[in-house]
């Protein structure tokens, strides 16, 4: 969890440190899931208040960032697909309304 902190404090907008201290409760851990951990990271902006989706992408390019220094790699859900197709027919049986009389 303290590597969220490592990304988050490469972000130049953000802030998390209150009367110069480091807050220590901005991760929390919501959930497991399915192969996941479900965190949650608290951070405040003053610059990007009016851009969230930027501040949000800006924080989990830099996560990544340090996930990868660290090689930590997340694993994504991989799905197998078949295709089967139908038999085609012996080539001795005629379809039916063919046949000769």
């Amino acid at each position: 969890m303290s590597l969220l902190l490592v990304g988050a404090i490469t972000v130049a907008a953000v802030f998390l440190f209150v009367s110069g201290r480091l807050r220590i409760d901005l991760v929390s851990l919501l959930a497991f899931g399915d192969s996941a951990l479900s965190l949650e990271l608290a951070v405040w902006s003053r610059t990007m208040a009016q851009n969230p989706r930027r501040l949000r992408s800006d924080l989990n390019f830099a996560i990544d960032a340090a996930f990868r220094e660290h090689g930590i790699t997340v694993p994504f859900p991989q799905r197998d697909v078949r295709v089967t197709m139908a038999p085609e027919p012996a080539p001795d049986v005629a379809p039916r309304g063919t046949a000769d009389p």
